[in-house]
């Protein structure tokens, strides 16, 4: 073999080795950066997203703070209209706030207006589990 070949198989087989180990190189250091790049982006989406689900849970926690304010304040009406009262409230709370999947209350027997004996006891609840507002039948469960 020549030397001018023998030069020219060794020079090819060092810019072979050379691309080969650049390009191994340049791979890992790609897969870092794509992965760094996937772990910033989802620890982004994250923020968001616990920022969104922060501010929905304190709207309904407000809309139950108030709600169960109101039910508190319930001596302040008359007997026979607390009944009627709470299922409208319950039932605007319901129309006004579309994420709400349903709401109950319950009393302790003779609690609410004495009319238990009467009226059955009170344990109203609403739901959208069908898709239109429902008030469900008292004993509901489930």
């Amino acid at each position: 073999m020549k030397l001018r070949t023998k030069l020219s198989v060794v020079t090819i087989v060092i810019v072979i080795v050379v691309l080969g180990i650049s390009s191994v190189i340049i791979l890992n250091r790609a897969s870092g950066l794509q992965i760094a790049a996937a772990y910033e982006h989802a620890e982004e989406i994250a923020h968001t997203n616990a920022i969104d689900i922060e501010k929905r849970v304190g709207v309904y926690v407000q809309s139950v703070k108030v709600l169960a304010q109101v039910f508190g304040e319930y001596q302040s009406l008359a007997p026979e209209m607390r009944r009627p009262v709470f299922d409208d409230m319950m039932y605007s709370l319901m129309h006004e706030n579309e994420n709400f999947t349903g709401l109950w209350t319950a009393w302790l027997p003779n609690s609410l207006d004495g009319f238990d004996d009467r009226l059955g006891s009170y344990h109203t609840s609403y739901t959208r589990r069908n898709g239109p507002i429902e008030k469900m039948p008292d004993g509901f469960e489930g």
